[in-house]
């Protein structure tokens, strides 16, 4: 019977490291959870990635995320899970709100254009953008944070509740048993009436 060869440098040297970064992915992970993990840090930090996904830079949320959050001492984690909600046809109509806002609140009319035309007006129409992203882009973060501080806070809430103790059964104390002696008289009661001495006539 043939004895399996052993393996080779290379195979193992991969598996190696292969494990290596998965463990340290995997502690990444677990610190960048518990960084600023309190209900209302998740909700600041939430609605930071949030209003960094609806700023016109488009292809920057993340990294504005993670500056605000570095800045400010926040979740950073949490922070660049709120920016990925600027997917494309999400920021579409996310830049069609705030074009049309800020361009009504300046101009006081509506721009004719559809969510599609959003980008291709977004240089031209900077200012209205700008305002509009203070206030579509604010009002979306707050919501986001309230929502994301009261889930972590539930979430925190029924992960450590105090245990109630058990009551305890009420012990009556025990009667003191005195010792006796083996062959002694008995004591006589207090509540026992006396008795009579034999050959006493009544």
């Amino acid at each position: 019977m043939a004895t399996p060869r052993p393996e080779t440098g290379a195979p193992n040297a991969i598996r190696r490291a292969w494990t290596g970064l998965r463990e340290s992915a995997r502690e990444l992970l677990v610190r960048a959870k518990n960084e600023h993990s309190a209900p209302h840090e998740v909700g600041f930090s939430v609605a930071a990635g949030v209003f960094s996904a609806c700023t016109p830079f488009l292809g920057f949320h993340m990294w504005i995320a993670l500056a605000l959050a570095t800045v400010f001492r926040l979740n950073r984690l949490w922070a660049f899970l709120g920016s990925r909600v600027s997917i494309v046809p999400v920021y579409l109509w996310i830049s069609f709100c705030e074009i049309e806002l800020g361009h009504r609140l300046r101009a006081g009319e509506w721009v004719r254009m559809s969510a599609r035309e959003a980008l291709a007006h977004g240089k031209e129409l900077s200012i209205d953008l700008a305002m509009g992203t203070v206030l579509v882009g604010g009002g979306l973060a707050a919501v986001s944070g309230v929502l994301a501080y009261g889930c972590a806070r539930r979430w925190s809430t029924g992960r450590v509740s105090p245990a109630s103790p058990a009551p305890a059964s009420p012990v009556s104390p025990a009667s003191p048993v005195s010792p006796r002696r083996l062959g002694a008289p008995l004591e006589r009661s207090s509540e026992s009436p006396p008795s009579e001495p034999r050959g006493s006539s009544s």
